[in-house]
């Protein structure tokens, strides 16, 4: 039932807004990327957002979709050989599926990595944390076996179609007046400032990743735990607001934002950090592109954008 009636509001989002363009930094330089993995492109294709059984930006409880999930990711490591490819295609894959599985502490997920020569490995990553920001929000803090890899703080996106209690909270923080989530993040500021730091005490600060409403806790994340975070990546996360880019602009953090040409969510508030555009073809409908797994078509193209 959500499947058509997503369907109906992106056909009333492209009437309305047409197609949400980003300006592209000049010189324009397109980078290509051909998918290494047909496994992965499958899955895509089965378990996409607007899917008969989705798992791309969609929360579900089964316990039997972490073997699939961890399946996945075992291919994706034999398959993906590119590091560049592999890092995004991992980061994504956390941001837009891993995070809308209700995981448990002490589960196992296998992620592909590379090491700092850049060779490619498969890391084992326990689950060490499961955070209650609000009314039963959940982020997760997971941990390498590898003492050489970094944590990662992972946050969810918007959970619109679970039906629960969590999920009214989770779509009610969307609305919030000082800007996306940011209310939420501030609720579960205090359990989240405790675990970085003390990753970060432990001698690796934490990679931080969201997508969409969890993109904008990872930016906040990034500014006011500045101290005890190393990476922040962002994946369609909506813009902030002028307090928050107010807080940004005297600092110098490694923010990295991928949005989707096409999408709507990001044209609201203003970007900050490094950004690049993601490009597929067909071009889609605004929230079409805004659930797209990127890393699961088979080509897609990348480029750098300008900061508006």
């Amino acid at each position: 039932m959500h499947i058509q009636f997503v369907v109906n509001m992106d056909r009333i989002m492209t009437w309305v807004y047409g197609s949400p363009q980003y300006s592209l930094e000049e010189p324009i330089v397109e980078e290509l990327i051909e998918n290494e993995s047909p496994t992965l492109v499958t899955f895509s294709r089965n378990h996409g957002f607007f899917s008969w059984s989705p798992l791309i930006a969609t929360v579900s409880d089964k316990g039997s979709e972490l073997a699939l999930l961890s399946e996945l990711l075992e291919k994706v490591h034999v398959e993906i050989t590119s590091p560049d490819q592999r890092m995004f295609t991992t980061a994504e894959l956390l941001s837009k599926v891993v995070a809308y599985r209700d995981l448990k502490v002490g589960e196992r997920i296998p992620l592909p990595m590379v090491t700092r020569d850049l060779k490619p490995v498969l890391v084992s990553y326990r689950v060490d944390t499961v955070f209650n920001l609000w009314k039963g929000i959940p982020a997760f803090g997971l941990i390498a076996e590898d003492p050489d890899f970094e944590p990662i703080l992972l946050f969810r996106g918007t959970d619109f179609f679970s039906g629960t209690e969590r999920s009214f909270y989770s779509i009610l923080s969307n609305l919030d007046q000082r800007g996306v989530a940011f209310s939420l993040f501030q609720k579960g500021a205090s359990a989240i400032h405790a675990w970085l730091k003390t990753m970060s005490e432990n001698g690796v600060p934490a990679t931080v990743i969201g997508y969409s409403q969890g993109g904008a806790l990872a930016i906040y994340t990034a500014i006011f735990e500045r101290d005890y975070v190393g990476e922040v990546i962002a994946f369609n996360p909506p813009g902030v607001s002028q307090e928050i880019q107010t807080e940004w602009r005297n600092l110098s953090l490694p923010l990295t934002l991928f949005i989707s040409q096409g999408d709507f969510v990001s044209k609201k508030g203003s970007l900050i950090g490094k950004i690049y555009v993601l490009f597929v073809e067909p071009l889609r409908a605004p929230i079409a592109m805004h659930v797209t797994l990127v890393s699961g078509e088979p080509t897609y193209r990348r480029a750098k954008a300008t900061i508006p």
